[in-house]
């Protein structure tokens, strides 16, 4: 890991109100655009924070959200023959929920469960799971059944 800069620091709380762009967080933050976008890279690469693409409007490249990667419980595991402990990390109960969540309602149009799987780097089954919960909520809407695609709900 990367030795944390003081701009970094000021970012974290920030982020843990809600995700945002990097104008967004530079404004809240008080930062400059470019400090601020300098830090929140620092904090990828300690993956602290994970960077959603904006997607396109009409071919216009819409701004990156960034977000704080959830936290993450480490479970030990000995296998038979193994010394040692096995790390391995799952996300909390109801982490990719909230991150197929977030990703939905940052989109302007609709998105399928394996192009979100895509981005969040999980399997589409699992994120399909997901959206259909969140459909079931009200939270975002089913916007075509086959093939199926989601929407946030305005």
């Amino acid at each position: 890991m990367t030795t944390a800069t003081p701009a970094a620091e000021v970012l974290v709380p920030v982020l843990a109100i809600e995700p945002a762009t990097v104008a967004e967080l530079a404004q809240r933050a008080g930062l400059g655009h470019s400090t601020t976008g300098k830090a929140l890279v620092a904090l990828e690469r300690d993956g602290r924070v994970r960077r959603h693409s904006g997607g396109r409007d009409r071919g216009r490249r819409l701004p990156d959200r960034w977000a704080l990667v959830a936290k993450l419980e480490t479970a030990y595991v000995t296998e038979p023959g193994q010394a040692g402990p096995k790390d391995t990390t799952r996300l909390e109960r109801g982490a990719l929920r909230a991150m197929v969540l977030d990703y939905v309602r940052s989109q302007p149009g609709e998105a399928s469960p394996s192009a979100i799987a895509s981005v969040l780097g999980h399997s589409a089954g699992a994120v399909g799971n997901a959206l259909a919960k969140l459909a079931d909520a009200g939270e975002i809407r089913l916007s075509s059944a086959l093939p199926r695609r989601y929407a946030r709900v305005d």
